[in-house]
């Protein structure tokens, strides 16, 4: 029999004839044979580098390592580019018909190379000495200067290729013994750990395929910019490599150490594009290479990024930025593990009398299934260890006949650590909040319960050593008067409560106080800065997290209990209320918080994600809790209240959250913070037309807004007048676009961030403001009460102050962030 081959001259044409580049018939062309010919020839030369590598599909130890799809104008795909086990890779096109005789190359039975240009006839290469493929030896073809198909099998010597009829074939000239060709390739499939190559003489070749055999620089984007000296690191992620290698440019420095992979610059060197390489192999000795491009920038690393970033990176007198870098789960540094990694026994709501889609209340058969994972009779567990899953449908969590006897809603409660609430998908499993949260006191508008809520009661705020020196912000160690009690790995909170007048006013500065300020001027300046310890020396306690707030040791700080349940997640699923139309703010406990599916409180290393809030009041807050993260989360329908916010925490990350309610208005408030919030980041989120980030006063402080876009609407950051002032120091916001101000996308908006009176809501501390940018509208700033307002109009770099300052302290953006980015571009 006939074994027909993928042969690089006969693909390329096919590539530059066929489906990714059609030629025009001959009667259409209007420049010269000779021309026409020296672009195909120039083509034709480039696929024949790679000859020797398509011809080895047919060896037998060849094996397809990795693959890489090819589309065509109609965004179609129209081939591979294939990665073989020797570390060749080999391109491959299949589909439409050619305008030009194209030669099918095959290999018969005797092992030698066949023509034919019927993709149905073939015969021996007549004028060349017959050569075998499974010897080595693979010809090349080309276009002679007349435009006739010739043959070599040295890359010396020439022929004309003849059809079947013994016809020299010229590619111009279609006629019926030597009709227009096409590609050698019909269709290219994979199953069964094979790719399976459909031939135009109907044979099926099958490669073996090893999917699993990989090392992925994760975060790395071609092209990426490297300047003098500059260290980029990057996780890895690989599966079956045995042994890898580096190879380098001169000058450059490469390493891979526990899973991290360093590319360092050159000294020295000229502007241009530069590959590191890494070869990996199996075990039995396959290989794969990959490639990583750089463009180097030929300038230090620190002369590049706007002035606030260089004032930060260099530690300069003069820097206003802090390091925000540490928010988040595990600070920042990986994502919260998927459920199929932890290990945790799964308990589905369905074994113990969920019933989906049925209309009644599921919300005793969740009662029950938190029943199971804590043990008859016990209310809490540290370590539960538990998934608890809802398949997909809807469940209905709670109605006006789950009130309890009082006529008010009690939430959902569950006291545990180690636990994740999980569906089938967002949009597939539906949490129904069927009616609204009834509040104990419905005088006060948002009183109302949440319907579920993870929280750890027990003390958490008694005094366990005083703190006896001086810290400045930005540093990580406290002097304590005993550390008797404190360990490596315990959360703490790091505490200021001080009304005296002196206090205050430091606070405020360069502000007076409002006497109708009573959260602040009666009850006292309050800091919770809930931190990790990272070790304990004599009666030096350091912690894994900077300090957000200068210590002064005589207004009374101190270092308290934070008990807490870590490892909390909610994920996979949407939460669905009947939050009523026309919101009227501040009017009704209906409307302000009668629709409120989910609340943190005292949790450490959670997370909600891949989570969607449809027709709620607010969606998510998280509650003196810490390092905890809210990323890809959607809110839509009706128009409420909130959407997530960081409530009296330390360090949390809210990050690709879209407002879509109300045809984009938006929710009343954006994402934000409120009360002693510390530390938070907002990144990358998508703000409503008709709204704004929240700063919703009671202290908060240490925000950064990092990379958001939406409105920038005027009084809208909430905040009651005993309360205020919305935000204390170290206001950041880097690189906001902002497309619309009120609702509107056209005008011009002036902006006083601190406004005279008791009754405005409109009081910040000096602010940090970089890169501020307005899409088709004006915004003045009052400069005069800013800390520092840069760059107005214009992106700055780095884009992203989270991200970079990550990079900074780890060496590279982890993969988590680099993966989230993606949904947000």
């Amino acid at each position: 029999m006939i074994r027909y081959t993928i042969q690089s001259a006969v693909m390329v044409t096919a590539i530059l004839m066929a489906s990714c580049a059609r030629l025009d018939s001959l009667e259409e062309q209007t420049v010269s044979l000779g021309n026409r010919i020296s672009a195909l020839e120039s083509s034709v030369e480039t696929i024949n580098d790679n000859s020797m590598a398509l011809a080895a599909l047919y060896q037998e130890q060849t094996v397809i390592v990795g693959k890489t799809s090819k589309y065509n104008s109609s965004g179609e795909v129209c081939g591979y580019i294939l990665e073989i086990s020797d570390g060749s890779q080999v391109e491959v096109t299949f589909g439409d018909v050619a305008d030009i005789v194209v030669p099918v190359l095959a290999i018969d039975g005797e092992g030698n190379w066949v023509v034919s240009f019927d993709s149905e006839t073939f015969a021996p290469v007549e004028g060349a000495a017959p050569a075998g493929a499974r010897d080595g030896v693979t010809p090349q073809v080309k276009l002679d200067d007349e435009g006739y198909w010739v043959i070599s099998y040295d890359g010396q010597q020439w022929t004309r290729m003849v059809n079947d009829a013994g016809v020299i074939v010229n590619a111009f000239e279609a006629s019926a013994s030597s009709a227009a060709g096409s590609s050698v390739f019909k269709d290219i499939t994979e199953e069964n750990g094979e790719m399976l190559f459909s031939l135009a003489t109907g044979e099926i070749l099958k490669v073996p395929v090893l999917a699993d055999f990989h090392f992925t620089p994760l975060g790395f984007e071609p092209l990426e910019q490297m300047t003098l000296g500059e260290v980029k690191a990057y996780e890895v992620e690989m599966n079956m490599v045995d042994d890898l290698f580096l190879t380098v440019p001169d000058g450059w420095h490469a390493s891979f150490e526990d899973g991290i992979l360093t590319v360092t610059g050159p000294s020295e060197g000229t502007a241009g594009e530069y590959d590191v390489k890494v070869t990996v192999m199996t075990a039995d000795g396959l290989i794969r290479n990959v490639s990583m491009t750089y463009t180097l920038n030929p300038v230090l690393l620190g002369s590049l990024g706007c002035t606030e970033w260089q004032e930060f990176v260099t530690d300069a007198e003069t820097n206003v930025l802090l390091d925000f870098s540490y928010a988040g789960y595990d600070h920042g540094e990986t994502a919260p593990p998927e459920t199929e990694q932890l290990g945790y026994k799964v308990y589905n709501v369905c074994d113990y009398g969920a019933v989906p889609d049925d209309g009644k209340s599921d919300r005793q058969a969740l009662l029950d299934t938190y029943q199971a994972i804590v043990g008859a009779g016990y209310t809490s567990k540290e370590q539960a260890d538990a998934i608890i899953y809802f398949p997909e449908g809807e469940y209905i969590l709670h109605t006006a006949d789950d009130n309890n006897a009082d006529g008010y809603t009690d939430a959902i409660t569950f006291r545990a650590g180690n636990i994740v609430m999980k569906g089938a998908g967002r949009g597939k499993t539906v949490l129904v909040m069927a009616d609204p949260s009834v509040p104990q006191y419905p005088e006060l508008l948002y009183n109302s319960n949440a319907m579920i809520r993870f929280i750890h009661y027990d003390d958490w705020n008694t005094k366990l050593t005083d703190v006896t020196a001086d810290a400045p912000k930005g540093t990580f160690s406290v002097e304590v008067a005993s550390a008797a009690g404190l360990a490596a790995g315990q959360w703490v909170c790091l505490q200021l409560v001080n009304n005296s007048a002196e206090c205050v006013a430091e606070e405020v500065a360069p502000y007076d106080p409002y006497p109708e300020w009573t959260g602040l001027v009666n009850d006292g300046v309050q800091v919770n800065d809930v931190h990790q310890i990272r070790s304990v020396s004599g009666n030096t306690v350091t912690f894994h997290e900077p300090i957000m707030h200068e210590v002064k040791a005589g207004y009374g700080w101190t270092v308290n209990k934070y008990n807490c349940y870590g490892n909390v997640g909610v994920e996979d699923l949407t939460f669905k209320g009947f939050a009523e139309d026309g919101f009227q703010h501040n009017t009704t406990w209906m409307w302000d918080g009668g629709y409120k599916p989910l609340v943190f409180q005292r949790i450490v290393n959670g997370w909600v994600r891949r989570v969607d809030f449809e027709d709620v009041s607010e969606g998510f807050s998280c509650t003196y809790s810490a390092n905890c993260s809210v990323y890809d989360v959607e809110f839509r329908g009706t128009r409420g209240h909130a959407t997530a916010r960081s409530m009296g925490s330390s360090r949390i990350f809210i990050g690709a959250t879209r407002d879509l309610c109300e045809d984009g208005l938006g929710q009343w408030h954006g994402v934000g913070v409120s009360r002693t919030a510390v530390g938070t980041v907002l990144w990358r989120n998508h703000i409503g037309s008709d709204s704004c980030i929240e700063t919703h006063a009671a202290q908060p402080r240490a925000t950064l807004v990092d990379c958001c876009e939406g409105g920038w609407t005027k009084f809208r950051m909430g905040g009651a007048v005993n309360d205020q002032p919305n935000h204390l120091d170290d206001y950041t916001v880097w690189n906001y676009n902002a497309t619309s101000f009120d609702g509107q996308a056209s005008g011009t908006l002036d902006w006083e961030w601190w406004t005279e009176g008791t009754a405005s809501q409109m009081k910040f501390l000096p602010p940090t403001v970089v890169g501020f940018r307005t899409s088709g509208w004006t915004i003045n700033f009052r400069e005069d009460q800013m800390k520092r307002y840069s760059s107005p109009g214009e992106e700055v770099w780095p884009q992203s102050l989270y991200e970079a300052q990550l990079q900074r302290r780890l060496g590279y953006v982890p993969a988590w962030l680099t993966s989230l980015k993606a949904i947000t571009e």
